[in-house]
């Protein structure tokens, strides 16, 4: 059944049962056990614990951040671009992790995806060939980018990849792609590598650099799309065969490597905006409701908005929507 959003005076937790502190359904880190929630409310009203994505889904749409943060909704149709973004994580980070059960498991999820992705849209019949191109592009870059980096660099860096880490004391937490010797680095698979910039990373720097406060570095590792079309008669071997051919023959126009340094950023300033955002949020869950998560009407900035059907609808659809689960 598709609910009907109603706009409560302030977020209370209807549920709340504190027999046991502090209280029966909570879970650890401030999640609440049962199905029709994510958060604990109550939790939310003394505690804060941001990503980088949290805070750029904050700092875009009030209305957003709430779905995404507060209510733990998600699109049951997953897009497929950043989902073959995460295909080219999962390679890289079988090639530079220093741990043999991680490049194992690694190894197992990229066939796992593959197995999915061809179920879904290659061996269909009558595949869109625009979408299968696009999967072939990403599945033979992230094979490619072993050969890319032995041609320019000579060697992989190696070291913890996917670290999880946080800072409870601030209230923020991150994934970091990898870390090794004091370096931070950060992939991105994109078509248009030139739109990273110091000034458009400047908070996912800030962020690593107060969730590892020995790293020197923020490294940008930019992996860029091939722009090539799966010609009319050419068969998804030889498409992949000719992307292969040209990264061989110019690695350094797929990877772009930018890097910044730890003195180049005024930390403390983005500090203090970062505790100013969280002290926010607990005023707009102690005080306000989902009324005071606005919509600020960025909807469709840079790409439509996640949460537009619902802001444009009241409903929350269950045929368009589900909530992540959490677990005890």
């Amino acid at each position: 059944m598709d609910t009907v959003l109603d706009n409560p005076v302030g977020i209370t937790c209807p549920d709340h049962n504190n027999t046991k502190k502090p209280c029966y359904y909570f879970i650890k880190d401030g999640f609440c056990s049962k199905k029709d929630r994510f958060r604990c409310i109550e939790w939310l009203k003394r505690n804060s614990m941001l990503s980088y994505s949290s805070i750029s889904k904050y700092n875009r749409c009030k209305r957003c951040f709430y779905y995404s943060y507060i209510e733990g909704l998600v699109l049951k149709e997953k897009p497929l671009t950043p989902y073959l973004g995460g295909l080219v994580h999962n390679y890289l980070s079988i090639y530079h992790s220093d741990d043999d059960s991680i490049k194992e498991h690694y190894s197992s999820v990229v066939e796992d995806k593959l197995k999915e992705l061809h179920l879904k849209y290659i061996d269909i019949e009558d595949p869109n060939m625009y979408t299968v191109a696009d999967i072939i592009t990403a599945d033979t870059m992230g094979v490619a980018y072993d050969v890319m980096c032995d041609i320019i660099h000579g060697e992989h860096e190696h070291g913890k990849v996917e670290y999880e880490v946080e800072n409870k004391d601030i209230g923020i937490r991150g994934i970091i792609d990898l870390y090794s010797n004091s370096k931070i680095y950060d992939w991105k698979y994109t078509g248009k590598p030139d739109y990273y910039s110091r000034l458009s990373t400047e908070l996912q720097a800030i962020i690593y650099f107060l969730l590892v406060p020995d790293s020197r570095q923020f490294n940008l590792r930019l992996i860029r799309k091939p722009a090539f079309k799966i010609g009319k008669n050419e068969t998804i071997k030889q498409y992949s065969e000719r992307i292969l051919d040209d990264v061989k023959r110019r690695p350094a126009y797929y990877i772009k490597n930018i890097t910044f340094w730890r003195s180049e950023y005024n930390i403390d300033e983005k500090k203090a905006e970062i505790d100013f955002i969280c002290k926010e949020i607990k005023n707009r869950v102690n005080n306000g409701g989902i009324e005071s998560f606005y919509k600020e009407y960025t909807c469709h900035f840079l790409s439509t908005c996640d949460y537009y059907s619902i802001c444009s609808t009241g409903v929350i659809s269950e045929d368009i929507y589900e909530r992540i689960e959490t677990c005890d």
